[in-house]
């Protein structure tokens, strides 16, 4: 346990997003070439996957517009016989670490050395010791591994993977095995893995301008749901499309456990759910540091005071840990030492955006008019 005898209680943080590896020239490995010039396959375009700043390789990489697309235009088809998938989710991350080990030789090339080249430990259950152990602190985990901030099984999706496939043998423990695995769970659909429409980045509110189509056996087509201009990112939802099921339901699913399942915390707007004390709610920004809150889950009567006195609780406990960083000078060169920066990135956005969340709805249930990022 890396971080215990020197942090433990202590906690602080920033701001995050996940990317793929640094990589310039070739950012896509000619997926959408591939994808293109295959039989019933089309790319369109008026697209280009590349960094949202271009003269930063280290900034963000998705899907932008060259030029003005049309609400309705198609943006993606992606025939069958590109999509990959095997009898349930074992088979088709070891189709993936095979096809990632043949590099060139394989049959769906180009994506399999898209994935090879991906950065490890991009979801919390891959990540250090060091880190998974501070994350713990973050979301105070107890002694049954309970936290006490969502998500819950934050750091149990690798072991997951390993139960359910332990059918598969050693096999299951060679590393790029369980690479495979995490970007399944990562980028598939269920068990199914989709070239080109899982470079697409998730964003919801007004920012979604692109839908799916799909139904099996049938090309998954995916074609934007509003005009999108030149320079725009074209942006898909993870957890609030027709396709999403239980996850678009309020309560179910929100930026918290995309922190587990995807490696980043979402920009606004952001779905939080504080379930233990009825608290789900959405949240907008609607102006810088001006923030609106719409309430799908508020709790009532004698359940508002526990309510408001968890979130005063969390408040104060996670500020002290950013306090506590911020002003021990070893406790920030023991955490840096030990927490690769990804990491330590991804739980100082986790922290902050918790805070922000936290504030904003203490506010909210306090009668306050309006949201902002301070008490």
């Amino acid at each position: 346990m890396f971080l215990i005898g020197v942090v433990i209680g202590l906690l602080g943080t920033q701001s995050c997003l996940a990317s793929t590896k640094d990589n310039a020239g070739t950012l896509d490995y000619g997926i959408f070439e591939w994808i293109h010039s295959s039989e019933g396959g089309y790319y369109n375009p008026k697209q280009e996957f590349r960094h949202q700043d271009p003269d930063d390789l280290t900034s963000l990489v998705g899907v932008f517009a060259k030029e003005r697309i049309e609400e309705g235009e198609r943006l993606c088809e992606v025939p069958w016989n590109r999509i990959l998938f095997d009898q349930d989710e074992c088979g088709t991350a070891t189709m993936l670490a095979q096809g990632m080990r043949e590099g060139e030789k394989s049959d769906f090339a180009p994506y399999a050395m898209y994935l090879n080249a991906q950065r490890r430990g991009q979801l919390p259950t891959a990540w250090s010791e060091a880190g998974k152990e501070l994350l713990e602190v973050v979301q105070d985990v107890d002694s049954n591994g309970i936290p006490s901030i969502p998500p819950e099984n934050t750091l149990g999706i690798a072991d997951e993977w390993y139960n359910d496939c332990a059918e598969w043998g050693s096999y299951i423990y060679d590393e790029l095995w369980i690479h495979a695995a995490l970007l399944a769970h990562q980028r598939g659909d269920d068990y199914i893995m989709i070239p080109a429409y899982d470079m697409y980045n998730h964003r919801n509110g007004n920012w979604t301008n692109a839908k799916t189509n799909w139904q099996t056996y049938e090309p998954h087509v995916t074609t934007a749901t509003r005009t999108i201009e030149a320079g725009e990112q074209v942006y898909i939802s993870y957890d609030k499309c027709p396709e999403c099921g239980g996850r678009a339901k309020p309560g179910y699913y929100g930026t918290a456990q995309f922190l587990r399942d995807y490696g980043f915390v979402e920009v606004m707007p952001q779905r939080w759910n504080f379930w233990k004390r009825k608290i789900v709610f959405d949240m907008y920004e609607k102006e810088p540091g001006k923030y609106e809150l719409e309430w799908h889950f508020k709790p009532k009567d004698k359940k508002m005071d526990a309510a408001k006195a968890m979130l005063r609780e969390e408040i104060s406990r996670l500020t002290n840990w950013k306090e506590s960083m911020s002003n021990d000078e070893n406790i920030q060169n023991a955490v840096n030492n030990l927490v690769p920066p990804q990491e330590l990135y991804a739980i100082n956005a986790f922290c902050d955006a918790n805070l922000l969340a936290m504030i904003n709805a203490l506010q909210s249930l306090e009668g306050g008019e309006g949201g902002n990022d301070e008490l």
